[in-house]
This record gives structure tokens, C-alpha cells and sequence, in this order.
């Protein structure tokens, strides 16, 4: 379960959050919305312990991420943002044998066990027969796969992801979309995620949380269009 318990969150002298309590639990997949600017990249790395909130707590099935070691954040939370890598020396495998970067020894040697967690997150994501081809040579859709496909193989029990779909043409953004959805159905992963999908957002997602400043609203999805929220918030029709 994801906690934000009395959080508030500036941004410079602007406050985008004010002592906002909300929950989402373990196995679910939700998606974060809100106007441009409202915030919803900020609040993705106080998740992740990138950033602090001004004040207030978030918690992970009950623990406090202030009081986790680094080792402890990197096995909990994985964390995908909008950067696009394109290193030309690195392969796919390369890049997911990143997220076994918790487990490995002390001097980062991968073990059996952290190979083939990389062969199944490959696998999962539909990439296996990409694994020895560089970034540089694939498309926008095929290398957010392998960054997904990092986040599994670093096996943690919450995954967060800012605009995941953001560079994909309209049917790589669905089969994203129920790429996170299979993960936790089949894992029980919960997986939050930024988005100005909005259609994807409440059609495919069990929940959303939208930063409606200085408060979120965290409801069912299917509640989001019943309830005229499209409407009252950004203003269109779904």
C-alpha cells in the first residue's frame, strides 16, 4: 500500500499539495492526472525519494521511505521517468541488468539467479528477441518496454511510472497501458503512473488520484467519467 499521510508540497513559493492524506493498495494500477503544472511529476519522486515533501509522510506498507536506507528504497520502488536513453554501447540486457543492481554482490557481479530474473522481465515485456540490440537502434515504443522491463527485473512491490506513454502512437499507448495492467493482475504489483491520457487513464486503470490543487481526489476509475469529473476539472466531455 502507497500512504501520503498530512503531505504538503511546494513548488518554489507556489503550494501544489496541502496536507493531503490518500491511499492506494497493494495490486492496483492508478493513474495520476492533473493539469499541466499541478504536480504530478513532483509527486512522483517524493514517492520515489528523490524529492521531500515540506511536510508530512508517505509510506510503503507502512513504513516511512524517510526512514529507509537507499538499499531499502531501491527494494521497494522502481521508478521509470520520461528520460530516453540512447546510448549506443548498451543493449537492451545491459540496461535491465541495471535494476538487479540491489541484489548483486558487493562488487556488482550478476549471479545465475539475477540473469535470469533479466531473461524473465525481457520476457514479460515482449523484448526477449531485442536483448542484444543497442537503444540507439529502436523505436520510442521498444525502448519504454526495456525501461519496464528494468523496473520488473528490479522486483520491488511498487512501480512508478511519469507519462509512460507519452512519445507512443495511440495503439503502443493501449498495449502499454495493459502491459502495467497484466503486471499487477499476474504480480500484484501496484503501479502508479503519470498521465494526460485521460481515456486510457479511466477505461484501463482500477483507480485514479487527480491533483486537483491543493488536494487529490483518489476514486475508482470507472467514477471519473460517471461523476463529471472530465468535465469539472479539465473541462471536456469523455
Amino acid at each position: 500500500m502507497i500512504e501520503l499521510r498530512d503531505i504538503t508540497l511546494n513548488a518554489g513559493d507556489r503550494t501544489l499539495l496541502a496536507d493531503v492524506s490518500v491511499s492506494l493498495e497493494r495490486g492496483r494500477l492508478c493513474a495520476l492526472v492533473g493539469r499541466n503544472g499541478a504536480g504530478k511529476s513532483t509527486l512522483l519522486r517524493c514517492l520515489c525519494g528523490l524529492n521531500k515533501p515540506a511536510s508530512g509522510q508517505i509510506c510503503i506498507d507502512g513504513n516511512p521511505i524517510g526512514e529507509m536506507s537507499p538499499r531499502q528504497m531501491a527494494m521497494t520502488v522502481a521508478y521509470v521517468n520520461t528520460e530516453r536513453i540512447r546510448v549506443a554501447s548498451l543493449t537492451c540486457r545491459d540496461v535491465v541488468a541495471m535494476g538487479r543492481a540491489p541484489y548483486t554482490n558487493w562488487i556488482g557481479r550478476m549471479q545465475p539467479a539475477d540473469k535470469e530474473s533479466v531473461n524473465e522481465a525481457l520476457a514479460t515485456v515482449g523484448m526477449s528477441r531485442f536483448a542484444g540490440r543497442t537503444l540507439s537502434t529502436m523505436s520510442d515504443g521498444e525502448c519504454q518496454r526495456v525501461m519496464i522491463a528494468r523496473a520488473i527485473a528490479q522486483d520491488t512491490p511498487v512501480i512508478l511510472l511519469d507519462e509512460p506513454t507519452s512519445f507512443l502512437d495511440m495503439p503502443g499507448r493501449y498495449e502499454l497501458a495493459g502491459l502495467l495492467r497484466q503486471l499487477t493482475v499476474e504480480s500484484g504489483k501496484t503501479i502508479l503512473f503519470s498521465t494526460h491520457e485521460l481515456d486510457i487513464a479511466s477505461r484501463m486503470t482500477d483507480d485514479m488520484w487527480i491533483i486537483d490543487s491543493p488536494d487529490i481526489i483518489s476514486l475508482p476509475s470507472p467514477d471519473f467519467v460517471v461523476r463529471g469529473y472530465a468535465e469539472k476539472i479539465f473541462g471536456i466531455t469523455l
